[in-house]
């Protein structure tokens, strides 16, 4: 990915100094794809996280997890404390799911949310001075867009703190299991 920098300084090239696209790649070494779209766009590139892939990658760790819990067992006599061990961990899934979900609401609403703010731009605005709409924020985004971004967030909140303490619970409970604690 481009930088803010590497894409400020290929305009400023291109537009202040005259120098051609080819001429910009040879001096900065960067691909003639990236000097085009530098070019093309009005903005500068932002980061963005996707968190559906490091919550789906957490989906993938439970049975890694799970594993090592079943190794606990056969080296460990059995006990309550290994016992409590096992289904903290058994319960480890559902809140990992959850994350899953959430993310995944998350790209789905920014995703709908993109789309719509590109068909609100091109749309011709119709609506005589004065007129009724919907409800809008400080921000200039619908109501209804805020409150979706609130309650996705209050849930993402929720369901990782609810995985961080589970994760915490059941480690705790394999060091009792294993060291009698």
């Amino acid at each position: 990915m481009i930088t803010v920098e590497n894409w400020a300084e290929i305009r400023r090239l291109h537009r202040s100094e005259g120098i051609s696209q080819a001429g910009i790649v040879r001096r900065l070494g960067i691909s003639r794809n990236t000097v085009s779209k530098a070019l093309a766009s009005d903005r500068p590139p932002k980061y963005e996280r996707v968190p559906l892939g490091l919550a789906v990658g957490s989906v993938i760790l439970v049975p890694i997890s799970t594993q090592s819990g079943e190794a606990l067992e056969e080296r460990v006599s059995e006990n309550s404390a290994l016992e409590r061990h096992t289904q903290l961990g058994e319960g480890l899934l559902g809140w990992v799911i959850g994350l899953v979900l959430i993310a995944a609401a998350m790209v789905a609403w920014d995703l709908w949310r993109r789309r719509s703010a590109g068909a609100d731009a091109a749309a011709p605005s119709g609506a005589p001075d004065g007129a009724k709409g919907t409800d809008v924020s400080a921000a200039g985004r619908p109501m209804s867009s805020v409150v979706i971004a609130v309650v996705l967030a209050v849930a993402a909140i929720a369901v990782g703190t609810g995985t961080i303490v589970q994760a915490v619970l059941i480690g705790h409970s394999g060091a009792q299991a294993v060291w009698g604690g």
